[in-house]
């Protein structure tokens, strides 16, 4: 999928419609949010809610979409991916293992730079 900056929380909704429960809206209080704060707040709770959970097809589906981030043409969404989503999978041990085997390259080589301070607590695998 090619993901661009202007049309990506639409792109997101679509993607993940379960994000449009009012569980996920409620974050935001019911406004418009730009993708900053859509992906920020609202993609990242629910990549935590699947990290402790057991729905694998949905976990799948989440980090097929980091990965179209993480390879989109459109710089701001790489961007945005590594300042708003990637910081949340290194929070913890159990983040980095819930995702690590079901992200493509360009996401886990993003991974890997990122800055140590949110790194610092976590072993990112060394195998591609």
């Amino acid at each position: 999928m090619k993901l661009e900056y202007d049309s990506l929380n639409q792109q997101l909704r679509e993607q993940l419609p379960v994000l449009g429960q009012p569980r996920y809206t409620q974050l935001i209080g019911g406004i418009e949010a730009g993708p900053y704060i859509v992906y920020g707040v609202i993609f990242n709770r629910y990549l935590v809610d699947l990290a402790h959970g057991t729905d694998l097809l949905a976990k799948a589906r989440a980090a097929s979409f980091i990965n179209d981030m993480a390879v989109a043409q459109d710089e701001r969404v790489t961007d945005m991916l590594t300042t708003e989503v990637l910081p949340t999978l290194l929070e913890n041990q159990a983040m980095v293992d819930a995702y690590w085997p079901l992200l493509g390259v360009a996401a886990r080589r993003r991974l890997r730079l990122m800055e140590p301070r949110f790194s610092r607590t976590v072993e990112i695998p060394s195998s591609e």
